[in-house]
């Protein structure tokens, strides 16, 4: 039996992308106690993400963040209020998207195993070193530069991996979702493979390098540096009222850094009170958030005369954040008390998932529901945009 070399992580091509799916790619989970817009707004997200690592022609992460929309979609069908008429529109834009991102990871399944195998290859032809060789970190950052500087082409080209407004699309086939599941994908012919590979005039890739630093389990956020102070200029009015004012964190993901970067804070129409606060005309929202190509990380708001803390109604605020962007946070400024950031934990999303309660109320005999955000950190260099909607 063939043995992989010494240098590689797995023996070929097939063991390689079956690992980025076990490693990379969790089942998600949905609940029906949550609203299904939520959903689908992640599987925008998701898809927009995986667009992002086909323009760079970066292949691993591609096929990642596509089988990630994917795996999504397939899930959101098990939802109650799926089969409701108001989320027509939503489906059968996402039918056609799931089509297009199947089709696309139909093209790189095989290409990733091509490419793996050729290092393989290339790896077996080399004279053996004495001492096996260490990859450093910044070799690991200098070889992600050149992955996501690659240009060459992939099939199918890129446009047919689009908004999802090809109507001519075909629904994604069970039998093609399966095939992509398998350790070795039934459309894989190694001869045209290795034809493939000969026609690549592209350094080795390394794609053992993705595993040999995996992401966080949450990727960084980075909040400018006057996100705090001009969000409670912005907010001084109804603090002095003792209302309450909030404010929704977005911004872009920096490949490069593999962070997001905080860059507007849209302060929506919304009511508050003393102890609560609710944002209206969510249509208006979504439209700025378009125009500036951004997407939710997570929100901000005041607690004018309590203390710093996630309230159960704020909690559940904050579980929809996170279903969205696993990352999101939550920044809750106390003028009588502190500054905190914070996220739920993965008990957390779990309890809060499971619970159907509205307005205030408690979790009996369970806590660790939520703890500081230690993925989130301030640039003092960065400023962010300010967008008031209320006026």
């Amino acid at each position: 039996k063939k043995k992989k070399p010494p240098s590689m992580k797995f023996k070929n091509g097939e063991e390689f992308v079956k690992s980025l799916v076990i490693e990379y790619c969790p089942e998600p989970s949905v609940s029906s106690t949550i609203k299904l817009d939520l959903y689908f707004k992640k599987a925008h997200d998701l898809f927009y993400h995986g667009l992002d690592f086909v323009k760079d022609g970066n292949d691993a992460r591609s096929y990642i963040e596509l089988m990630r929309y994917s795996q999504l979609m397939m899930a959101i069908a098990t939802h109650n209020a799926y089969s409701m008429k108001q989320y027509e529109k939503e489906k059968n834009v996402n039918k056609r998207r799931l089509n297009n991102a199947i089709t696309k990871l139909e093209g790189l399944k095989p290409k990733l195993i091509q490419q793996y195998n050729e290092e393989i290859k290339k790896e077996e032809a080399m004279p053996p070193s004495p001492q096996p060789t260490t990859v450093t970190a910044a070799e690991v950052k200098a070889q992600e530069a050149t992955e996501e500087a690659k240009s060459e082409a992939s099939a199918p080209p890129l446009e047919q991996v689009d908004d999802g407004n090809n109507s001519n699309a075909n629904t994604a086939s069970a039998d093609r979702w399966r095939n992509l599941k398998l350790e070795a994908s039934p459309q894989y012919d190694p001869m045209q493979a290795a034809s493939a590979a000969s026609a690549s005039s592209s350094q080795p890739s390394k794609l053992d390098a993705i595993f040999k630093q995996p992401p966080p389990s949450l990727t960084p956020i980075v909040l400018a540096n006057n996100v705090v102070s001009d969000f409670i200029k912005y907010a001084d009015m109804n603090t002095k009222r003792d209302i309450e004012t909030c404010g929704v964190l977005t911004g872009k993901y920096d490949r490069k850094q593999d962070t997001y970067v905080i860059t507007h804070v849209i302060i929506p129409k919304q009511k508050g009170s003393a102890n609560t606060v609710q944002t209206l005309n969510e249509e208006e929202l979504i439209g700025v958030q378009e125009k500036y190509e951004v997407v939710t990380l997570g929100w901000i708001h005041t607690h004018p005369s309590q203390t710093c803390f996630l309230s159960s109604v704020d909690m559940h605020c904050q579980l929809s954040y996170q279903i969205m962007m696993p990352n999101a946070i939550a920044i809750v400024y106390a003028p009588k008390d502190k500054t905190e950031t914070f996220s739920l934990t993965k008990k957390g999303v779990s309890v809060l998932s499971n619970c159907s309660c509205q307005g205030f109320h408690r979790h009996e005999g369970v806590t660790g529901l939520y703890h500081q955000a230690t993925h989130a950190h301030f640039d003092k260099k960065r400023k962010c945009k300010f967008v008031d909607l209320r006026k």
